[in-house]
Order: C-alpha cells, then structure tokens, then sequence
C-alpha cells in the first residue's frame, strides 16, 4: 500500500510541505489499519473460520490499480454530481427530432396547439420544436389507441374523428365503463407521460381518425419540463388561494397545469359588463388590485361595487350559470392574473360551484 502511493503519489515534483504532512499521516493510518486487520484475521482464525472470509487480506490491499494518467496533476480535483449532470446536460443535449410538413398541415397543428392547455406553458422555442416533432397518424374506426395497463409511449392530439375513453374500474369487471368521446381539438395519454404511470383508461376510434402524435422523449424533455416549471412557479400561490384548501396537491398540479399567464396594465379592463359568456374565462390575481364596477342604469357611469387582491378570484358566475358578464373588472395596478378556459373550468373548477358561487349574491344585490 505504502509502495503504491509512494509509486504513484509521493514523488511529485514540487510537493510542499503540507503534503509531506498528508502523506505521513495517511502512512500512519495505513499501519494502524494493518494491525486491524490483522487482528481481526487471527480473532476469525481463532472461531474456526475461513481465513479469507468476509475481509480482504493484506496481500490482497496492496494489489490495487495502477493509475493510468501519468501527466501532471496540479491543481484541485474536480467532482462531478451524477444527478445534477444528468438531468440538466440530458435536457441541454436533447435534439428533438424534426418531421417536414406542408403549410397547412403546420397552420392544423399550431391551431390545436393554440387551443389546448397542455402547450400553453411553452415558449415560442419550445412550440417550435413541438411542431417540428409532432407527426400524422391516421387510425381506422375500431382500433385501439391505447390500452389501459400498457406503458405510455405517445402523447396524441385529435385533428378529427371521435374516440371513446373507457375504463376498467375493478379487477372483476366483466366490461369496461365509458367515460368520455374525444373530439377535434381534444388531446390524451399525458397522464402516463406525465406521472411515469400505467395507461390508466382505455380508447379507442369511434370513427376514422386523424391525430397528431407526439413520442415520449420528446414530450418528456419539454412539455414534461415545462409543466413541471410551471407547477414549482405556482406552487405557493396555490396554496394560499382560499377556495383551493380543500383540494388535493394532485388536484392543485391540474389547475396549475391549465393556467394561462396574462398582464393587464393599469385602467385596463379584463371583463367588460354585458358580454357573451360562450368565449369566457375564470381569473385568479397573482399580483395586483382589480376593482369590479356595475352600470347600475343605461347611460349612467359605472359605480364601483367591489375590489380583488392577490388571491382573489373572478369571473366564474358567467361560467357556472352561462349568463353575460355581470360586472366590469378593471386593473386599478399593473396585474397578474392566471385564467382558465371555459372547458377547463367545468372539468376542474364544476364541483366547487357553491363556494365559486358566494360572489353572484355581491353582484345581484345591485342588480
């Protein structure tokens, strides 16, 4: 052992002082861990046991390798974290792989993309890659898609056709429960991509269909990160919203996932009075003061009748009753909101329509 690191340390040229320290006391070490093991050999022999069992002999410590670089070794040595490396150079390496399409099957994609919530944490990067990626699959009335139990492999988004989503809910069903049809502009499979979880429902072409297909890598290295980003960024805004306490962190990680980020600056109007509710949104405020004001009579100046801080929420009752806007909401600051679509509110938000609901007696009161 001596030897070895004699061999192979000891003899570097302009070694000081402090390392003539170092050598000596791992010298000493070295010893003391001899007589150690040596002690330990003869209390094993003593009780009648292989010699050689569970320990390294002597000999067998200074058989240790060579070391293989004979250059200089001046300087610190570098150490290298396997998880940090890993994850940050596999997401700066990744090359998503690029499909040539014509300039209407681009303006179908970034349509739908446009429309769905699972791309709108993207940047302008990273939609580009996505639409470069993204590839046509065309699947006959009848045949299966995904099937509940497999690994997931793809994401896929519908361009046309009808899909059926069904599920097997107990071991001992005899037949799968339908749960929902797909439709254009609808997407599925970012569950299993998503958790790094078994396919959990089952779909299958209602009609001939055409989607568009995008693979695991692909979805893993960018809108898996992206999402991901996005949730740790909202994380604690969620957490202190008042209607949300009652939600399950899963539940919480879905909103966030349909959040759609917006900036209005002050004076600006987010909802105006007497508008259609078809193409309505619900607001949270991150950051900021609305106020909401009410034309009480036609041709009158609107009256002030309420103010939202971070936290707050509006636009639901729209949502929950399909009914006009009943109130302008104005910035009274520089403010920013996160929306949800009218299609992801009723599937996250529907089933907290009571609590949603307390503003409508607020509004109506001046009605």
């Amino acid at each position: 052992m001596i030897k070895y690191m004699k061999d192979n340390y000891g003899n570097r040229p302009g070694i000081n002082e402090a390392d003539h320290q170092e050598l000596n006391f791992m010298r000493s070490e070295v010893e003391k861990l001899k007589q150690k093991l040596k002690q330990k050999t003869q209390s094993t022999n003593s009780a009648g046991n292989d010699e050689s069992y569970g320990s390294e002999s002597e000999g067998e410590l200074t058989e240790l390798p060579v070391k293989l670089s004979t250059g200089p070794t001046t300087g610190p040595r570098m150490s290298v974290s396997a998880e940090v490396f890993g994850r940050f150079n596999l997401e700066k390496e990744f090359k998503p792989p690029v499909h040539e399409k014509t300039d209407s099957q681009c303006d179908a994609i970034k349509l739908r993309m446009k429309n769905n919530f699972m791309f709108s944490s993207l940047n302008p990067k990273d939609s580009k890659a996505i639409l470069q990626a993204i590839v046509p699959v065309k699947k006959a009335a009848g045949e299966t898609i995904i099937m509940q139990g497999d690994d997931g492999d793809n994401f896929y988004l519908v361009e046309s056709g009808e899909l059926t989503c069904s599920k097997m809910m107990n071991p001992d069903d005899k037949q799968d429960t339908f749960l929902k049809t797909y439709v254009p502009g609808e997407s599925f499979g970012e569950l299993a991509l998503l958790y790094n979880a078994p396919r959990a429902a089952t779909i299958v072409a209602k009609t001939d269909s055409e989607l568009w297909s995008l693979e695991r890598a692909t979805f893993n290295a960018i809108i898996k990160t992206a999402v991901q980003k996005k949730r740790e960024k909202y994380d604690e805004f969620l957490e202190n919203v008042e209607i949300l306490k009652m939600c399950e962190h899963n539940e919480k990680e879905k909103i966030a996932d349909a959040f759609k980020e917006e900036w209005y600056e002050t004076g600006d109007t987010i909802i105006h009075q007497g508008d259609n509710a078809e193409n309505s949104s619900f607001y949270m405020i991150i950051e900021g003061i609305c106020s909401a004001t009410m034309v009480m009579q036609p041709g009158t100046p609107a009256t002030k009748v309420k103010t939202y801080n971070p936290g707050d929420y509006f636009g639901e009752r729209s949502l929950l009753k399909d009914v006009p806007r009943a109130a302008n909401i104005v910035a009274e600051t520089q403010v920013c909101v996160v929306s949800l679509d009218r299609q992801s509110f009723k599937r996250l938000m529907g089933p907290m329509e009571k609590i949603l609901a307390r503003n409508e007696e607020e509004y109506e009161k001046f009605a």
